[in-house]
């Protein structure tokens, strides 16, 4: 006759693993999604700080600022509203009389776009290669937002970033206060 048994049979044990490997399965897009979203958060709030930064160089050095991005990539550049800081002629301070003027070339994090007109950018290999953003390809710059001396903006503006497997996130700028929100 047979006592207790010391163990677990192999079909228990593949069982459990089989039971584990479901809900993981099931558990998994919800975690990425909620990790993409929050990277997308994060992403928006450093464009929003930059936003800030260059309303408070127009005002401090009395002179327009201008934010630009190059649509469905992840990179944007503020810089002063000349020519010469956005046609790739030169360092774009010579002559202005201004130095130690913001200028400021960044990317968002892999995987964020921004999105032109509000859509949701299609995922595909292309827009995984963010070469085309560099400063010498002055073409792909895209105008956003200009930033008066007076700390108000020339227009209304809405600038979406988005990533795959995420709600788009939408800062929006105010024309009449220069004030930048975030939507969700």
């Amino acid at each position: 006759m047979h006592g207790k048994r010391p163990g677990y049979t192999l079909l228990e044990l593949v069982l459990v693993v089989t039971v584990l490997g479901i809900v993981l399965a099931i558990s998994y897009p919800v975690v990425t999604s909620m990790y993409a979203h929050e990277k997308v958060k994060s992403a928006a709030d450093s464009v929003r700080a930059s936003l800030a930064k260059a309303r408070s160089q127009a005002m401090s050095e009395g002179r327009p600022y201008k934010m630009a991005v190059v649509p469905n990539k992840g990179s944007y550049r503020i810089a002063p509203d000349s020519p010469s800081y956005w046609s790739g002629s030169g360092s774009g301070d010579q002559g202005s009389g201004v130095s130690g003027s913001l200028v400021a070339t960044q990317k968002l994090p892999y995987g964020i776009r921004f999105s032109t007109g509000g859509a949701v950018p299609a995922a595909s290999s292309s827009m995984d290669d963010d070469t085309s953003a560099d400063t010498e390809d002055w073409e792909s710059w895209s105008s956003t937002a200009t930033f008066l001396p007076d700390g108000t903006a020339t227009e209304d503006t809405d600038i979406t970033l988005q990533v795959s497997g995420s709600r788009p996130v939408v800062l929006k700028l105010r024309a009449m206060t220069g004030a930048v929100t975030m939507e969700q």
